[in-house]
């Protein structure tokens, strides 16, 4: 017996990750396409900014303190696992991987940081 598709917008994507992403990404381009029109129209929304490497400049000078003092909070946050769970080996993976989480978001937000000022640096040269 022939089993039938749902027929609800989500069943057309049931098929294939692969068209997933590009009948997603095709949307969210029709979707935005009215806003690039209207681009000149819109206020600045970040003070001091008139080119895209100011751009890029402002939004990392504002995400970098906040993604580091995440990861300083996770970290304490990890600590205070470890010392809660008092080598009780039930309670040191999620300790563990408290740590190892804020390790890679601070390697990320490094690593951020570096892919924005290469970024900075290949605009300023064009």
């Amino acid at each position: 017996m022939k089993r039938l598709q749902a027929t609800l917008p989500i069943g057309m994507f049931a098929s294939n990750p692969y068209t997933i992403h590009m009948r997603l990404m095709a949307f969210a381009a029709l979707l935005l396409s009215p806003l690039t029109s209207y681009a000149a129209l819109l206020p600045n929304l970040i003070p001091g900014t008139s080119s895209w490497s100011d751009l890029i400049k402002g939004i990392a000078e504002r995400i970098v303190p906040i993604g580091t003092s995440l990861v300083v909070i996770m970290v304490i946050y990890s600590g205070f696992l470890f010392v809660k769970s008092q080598g009780n080996e039930k309670d040191l993976p999620k300790a563990r991987g408290a740590l190892w989480w804020a390790i890679v978001g601070g390697v990320l937000l490094i690593g951020a940081t570096a892919i924005a000022m290469g970024l900075l640096d290949v605009i300023k040269g064009l």
